[in-house]
């Protein structure tokens, strides 16, 4: 188990344009996130399933999205390396950016602490940089 707080991430959006892409799945691009699969699950609920890349193979991950508006989110890991994983992300208004901080316990049944921290931190760091390439692509 390890605690995670990253922080100092900054979009390039004011937050409801976050709002509107959270809305608009089919502009809400992932690439490292193969053969994604969201559905609803009740209010303000999304199951996700993908396969992705950890510690070097590749992993079937479910997870469940409860969305906080304007707040942010938060992640439950259901299925896949980092299952038991609860991590918020939540966001802070600056104009014309927001700002974007994650916390939360990370597990894992198959990490030691040393790989789950560089895996969870590796998760964050490339869905970060997808969205920031995401909401590029919304500007023009």
């Amino acid at each position: 188990m390890v605690f995670i707080l990253d922080e100092g991430g900054v979009f390039q959006v004011p937050l409801d344009q976050i709002w509107a892409f959270f809305g608009d799945m089919a502009k809400h691009a992932h690439p490292t996130m193969k053969n994604m699969h969201v559905e609803p699950a009740g209010e303000n609920a999304l199951n996700m399933s993908w396969e992705g890349t950890v510690n070097n193979s590749i992993t079937s991950n479910k997870a469940k999205l409860t969305m906080f508006p304007p707040s942010g989110f938060a992640m439950e890991f259901t299925e896949g390396p980092f299952t038991g994983t609860k991590e918020f992300e939540y966001y802070i208004p600056k104009g014309n950016q927001t700002g974007i901080t994650s916390v939360g316990v990370w597990m894992s049944p198959i990490l030691n602490d040393d790989q789950l921290k560089k895996e969870a931190m590796n998760f964050l760091d490339t869905v970060f940089k997808e969205d920031e390439a995401n909401f590029a692509r919304m500007k023009k």
